[in-house]
């Protein structure tokens, strides 16, 4: 049962789901266990708003998967896994994906404004 779903992520009681490529015809599972920390951001010029995919100037250790819709949006959050690079994702609604990784990831922190 998913618990959150829109274009590009997907949160189930397990995992968080990214919606790979530009089609969404590739995922990645990140299961919850594996997640140690969020991380909420706000998206600016410098941060990875107008970033398609990769690295932002700014956020240099979070990488950004494929997001078309990402210039209008203006939180990100950062998921720490326990490697060098964070995997960075843009939902819609990133209160109820902090609130969900609240209550399944071991450790959340949010410094958005």
């Amino acid at each position: 049962m998913r618990m959150y779903e829109d274009d590009l992520i997907e949160l189930d009681h397990e995992a968080v789901t990214i919606k790979q490529g530009r089609r969404g015809n590739r995922t990645r599972r990140i299961p919850y266990s594996d997640i140690r920390g969020a991380e909420q951001f706000p998206l600016r010029l410098g941060t990875g708003r107008y970033r398609l995919v990769g690295i932002s100037p700014l956020r240099p250790r979070d990488y950004f998967y494929w997001g078309r819709g990402r210039h209008a949006k203006t939180h990100g959050i950062s998921l720490d896994v326990g490697r060098f690079m964070r995997i960075a994702i843009t939902p819609d609604d990133p209160q109820a994906v902090m609130s969900i990784l609240d209550e399944r990831a071991v450790k959340t922190q949010d410094t958005g404004a």
